[in-house]
């Protein structure tokens, strides 16, 4: 049934792709700042601990970055197949598009996380401007995951269906129970954790601005 609905609508093949991209391009820069900060920790002080700290990190953040690698790679070519099924295209064009329009978004929201912080002290825009760019990322794949669940109800609701499931609570002689969708529930906690995020990260920007705008005594 899936198969056969992703089909039919090209959009329902097409949104999920996007969303799963967008939280790899989130990881992506994540993993991109913690390298920054740990490579300008180790330039910062001449400790032992803290250059033992900064070298810990750095092994951890490696390892993560090789994981992430591969599942860049296995979206990318899923991407690929998607775009060469919806344009004719061979293979091994569709997946250079899926990774261009990938390392675009990534390098789109950085760019824009870099705008946005602008005005504030250079040690504290390099850090702000990855976490403004995850934001950005985090509220695209929001966005594709919505889309998905909409273009899903309104294209194949039988399908739909099969997200729904019945909670049953019993007690005191008495039964009740409600419905409820694992997609719109997994869409309402992705909101509520990127809106907190943004929330978050605006504060930071606006508090660090103010204070780049107040003169020194």
């Amino acid at each position: 049934m899936t198969g056969l609905a992703f089909d039919a609508a090209p959009l329902l093949g097409a949104s999920p792709m996007c969303a799963h991209l967008a939280a790899l391009a989130v990881l992506v820069i994540v993993v991109a700042g913690a390298g920054l900060v740990i490579f300008a920790l180790w330039r910062g002080s001449t400790a032992l601990w803290v250059r033992a700290f900064a070298l810990f990190f750095c092994a951890v953040v490696a390892f993560a970055a090789l994981a992430l690698l591969g599942l860049v790679v296995l979206y990318v070519r899923l991407g690929g197949s998607i775009v060469s099924a919806s344009t004719g295209w061979s293979h091994g064009l569709s997946v250079s598009v899926a990774a261009g329009a990938f390392a675009a978004f990534v390098v789109a929201v950085l760019v824009i996380g870099r705008r946005v912080v602008g005005a504030v002290g250079q040690a504290n825009r390099s850090v702000l401007r990855f976490c403004v760019g995850a934001v950005l990322a985090m509220l695209v794949n929001v966005m594709a995951a919505i889309t998905h669940t909409v273009a899903l109800v309104s294209a194949n609701p039988e399908l739909f269906a099969d997200s729904v499931d019945q909670v049953t609570i019993k007690g005191y002689g008495s039964t009740s129970g409600f419905y409820y969708s694992e997609l719109i529930v997994a869409n309402t906690v992705a909101a509520a954790f990127a809106i907190s995020a943004a929330v978050f990260v605006a504060r930071a920007v606006i508090k660090l601005r103010v204070e780049q705008s107040v003169p020194s005594p």
